[in-house]
């Protein structure tokens, strides 16, 4: 039927080079945030972890086709946990004292959102060298994306 309609057996574009250079760009900006992730970006009106959780999800896209239930039940966990815990435990208080306004830093709001952070980091990681998305060991190299 496909044939019928023009269009080939088989794929003459191989996206797969694009789609390891697109991971690789999200994975150099998480780096990059990772630094210094309570730096607050003027110009994206966030901190940079806000940014590294935002990458997270579109590297969590790119892999999602390829988990299996229990997989994406896991990741989701982790996932929807983080962003309860972010939203019930901001990391800064806003605080309004004599007509001044300031912000407080909540030293162990922080300590449990990095890890968190950690965790779902290194889950999605996992889920990424299990399905070919991430960096092949030896004894897997036909896993990966580009072999």
């Amino acid at each position: 039927m496909k044939e019928e309609l023009g269009f080939p057996r088989e794929a003459i574009y191989n996206q797969a080079g694009f789609q390891m250079l697109r991971i690789h760009e999200i994975e150099s900006r998480i780096n990059e945030h990772f630094v210094s992730p309570l730096k607050y970006d003027i110009e994206s009106q966030c901190f940079n972890y806000q940014k590294m959780l935002a990458d997270f999800d579109n590297l969590l896209n790119i892999v999602d086709s390829k988990l299996s239930e229990k997989e994406r039940e896991s990741i989701d966990k982790l996932r929807k946990g983080l962003k309860k815990f972010q939203e019930d435990n901001p990391i800064y208080e806003e605080l309004n004292r004599d007509g001044r306004s300031f912000r407080v830093f909540k030293r162990k709001n922080w300590d449990i959102l990095s890890e968190l952070i950690y965790d779902y980091r290194r889950n999605l990681s996992r889920l990424m060298d299990a399905h070919g998305l991430g960096n092949p060991d030896k004894k897997n190299a036909g896993v990966s994306i580009i072999n």
